[in-house]
Protein backbone atom coordinates (compact mmCIF):
# COMPACT_ATOMS: atom_id res chain seq x y z
CA UNK A 1 0.00 0.00 0.00
CA UNK A 2 2.65 2.71 0.50
CA UNK A 3 4.33 1.91 -2.54
CA UNK A 4 1.22 2.59 -4.32
CA UNK A 5 0.60 5.70 -2.28
CA UNK A 6 4.21 7.40 -3.32
CA UNK A 7 3.69 6.33 -6.91
CA UNK A 8 0.74 8.16 -6.69
CA UNK A 9 2.19 11.02 -4.95
CA UNK A 10 5.05 11.15 -7.21
CA UNK A 11 2.48 10.78 -10.33
CA UNK A 12 0.86 13.78 -8.99
CA UNK A 13 4.11 15.27 -9.01
CA UNK A 14 4.72 14.98 -12.52
CA UNK A 15 7.85 13.15 -11.59
CA UNK A 16 7.24 10.14 -13.09
CA UNK A 17 10.14 8.04 -13.05
CA UNK A 18 9.80 8.38 -9.52
CA UNK A 19 6.55 7.34 -9.75
CA UNK A 20 7.33 4.51 -11.97
CA UNK A 21 10.20 3.17 -9.50
CA UNK A 22 7.82 3.00 -6.89
CA UNK A 23 5.38 0.97 -8.64
CA UNK A 24 8.03 -1.14 -10.38
CA UNK A 25 8.72 -2.28 -7.14
CA UNK A 26 4.78 -3.87 -6.16
CA UNK A 27 3.88 -7.09 -7.17
CA UNK A 28 1.95 -6.28 -10.55
CA UNK A 29 -0.68 -5.15 -9.15
CA UNK A 30 -3.91 -4.36 -11.84
CA UNK A 31 -3.51 -0.21 -10.03
CA UNK A 32 0.23 -0.14 -10.53
CA UNK A 33 0.04 -1.15 -14.00
CA UNK A 34 -2.22 1.82 -14.81
CA UNK A 35 -0.61 4.21 -13.29
CA UNK A 36 2.83 2.76 -14.72
CA UNK A 37 1.46 2.85 -17.74
CA UNK A 38 0.44 6.73 -17.65
CA UNK A 39 3.99 7.59 -16.20
CA UNK A 40 5.57 5.85 -18.86
CA UNK A 41 3.01 7.98 -21.65
CA UNK A 42 4.02 11.11 -19.94
CA UNK A 43 7.23 10.89 -20.42
CA UNK A 44 7.03 9.94 -24.10
CA UNK A 45 7.53 6.13 -23.76
CA UNK A 46 4.64 5.71 -25.91
CA UNK A 47 4.73 2.04 -27.32
CA UNK A 48 6.35 0.69 -23.89
CA UNK A 49 3.04 2.48 -22.49
CA UNK A 50 1.13 0.84 -24.88
CA UNK A 51 2.32 -2.79 -23.66
CA UNK A 52 1.57 -1.91 -20.07
CA UNK A 53 -1.76 -0.27 -20.51
CA UNK A 54 -2.98 -3.59 -22.90
CA UNK A 55 -1.87 -5.95 -19.84
CA UNK A 56 -4.15 -3.94 -17.24
CA UNK A 57 -6.83 -3.89 -19.93
CA UNK A 58 -6.57 -7.50 -20.54
CA UNK A 59 -7.41 -8.11 -16.75
CA UNK A 60 -9.81 -4.93 -16.69
CA UNK A 61 -11.21 -4.88 -19.68
CA UNK A 62 -14.24 -2.86 -18.98
CA UNK A 63 -12.20 0.35 -17.60
CA UNK A 64 -12.62 3.76 -18.69
CA UNK A 65 -10.70 6.90 -17.74
CA UNK A 66 -14.38 8.73 -17.56
CA UNK A 67 -15.70 6.51 -14.99
CA UNK A 68 -12.16 6.04 -13.45
CA UNK A 69 -12.76 10.38 -13.04
CA UNK A 70 -16.07 9.72 -11.99
CA UNK A 71 -15.79 7.41 -9.46
CA UNK A 72 -12.64 9.25 -7.95
CA UNK A 73 -13.28 12.69 -7.12
CA UNK A 74 -9.85 15.38 -6.63
CA UNK A 75 -10.49 18.73 -5.08
CA UNK A 76 -8.45 19.88 -7.64
CA UNK A 77 -9.79 19.44 -11.69
CA UNK A 78 -6.47 19.73 -13.13
CA UNK A 79 -5.32 17.35 -10.96
CA UNK A 80 -7.86 14.65 -12.17
CA UNK A 81 -7.15 15.78 -16.09
CA UNK A 82 -3.43 15.27 -15.33
CA UNK A 83 -4.51 11.13 -14.26
CA UNK A 84 -6.84 10.83 -17.13
CA UNK A 85 -4.46 12.38 -19.90
CA UNK A 86 -2.01 9.88 -18.86
CA UNK A 87 -4.33 7.27 -19.08
CA UNK A 88 -5.30 8.50 -22.49
CA UNK A 89 -1.57 8.93 -23.70
CA UNK A 90 -1.02 5.78 -22.38
CA UNK A 91 -4.19 4.11 -25.08
CA UNK A 92 -6.36 3.40 -22.42
CA UNK A 93 -9.94 4.16 -23.03
CA UNK A 94 -11.95 7.21 -22.54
Amino acid sequence: WYLWQLGFAHYLAREYDEAIAALRKMSRSLEANRLVAASLAQIGLIDEARVVAAEFLEVNPSFSAAYWGSANPFRNDTDLQHFIDGYLKAGLPM
